[in-house]
């Protein structure tokens, strides 16, 4: 028997259980395959998935901007997904969850990721598909495509 909060993205709610539900199956498959040694978690947030990475990597950083919502205590890096104040080629994986939504220049942020990674790094990156705005007024949906 599943015990689905066991299996269920810590920031979910009761609006969106299964869709948390369904992306922690999916990274918990793909974690162990992609993700080694020293990991950047950009947009960490309360590193939600922290735990699900421990067996994985030898280092976990999380990077997050000084006025997140969230608590901030887990936090290891103050700066932004477009400055992550670390030399080049720093990192041997990246994830980056629920957080390109909330960026005005997504590109220049995965730009920045691939400056920190070293070579031959691998980035994980999740994003909504259609969703609620949430963390508003940090949420940038294209309406233009909703026409």
């Amino acid at each position: 028997m599943i015990k689905i909060n066991d299996y269920v993205y810590p920031t979910s709610t009761t609006k969106n259980i299964l869709i948390g539900f369904l992306l922690i199956q999916e990274l918990k498959n793909i974690f162990p395959k992609y993700l080694t040694g020293n990991l950047i978690d950009i947009g960490c947030g309360e590193k939600p998935l922290k735990k699900y990475l421990v067996n994985y990597i030898s280092q976990h950083i999380g990077v997050d901007h000084k006025a997140t919502l969230h608590d901030n205590s887990n936090i290891d890096i103050f700066g932004t997904a477009y400055e992550i104040p670390v030399d080049n080629c720093s990192f041997d994986s990246a994830i980056c969850t629920a957080a390109l939504e909330h960026l005005e220049e997504p590109e220049l942020a995965i730009k920045e990721c691939y400056r920190v990674l070293k070579p031959g790094g691998v980035a994980i990156y999740s994003v909504p598909f259609i969703w609620h705005l949430h963390e508003e007024p940090r949420d940038f949906l294209d309406t233009q495509s909703m026409d």
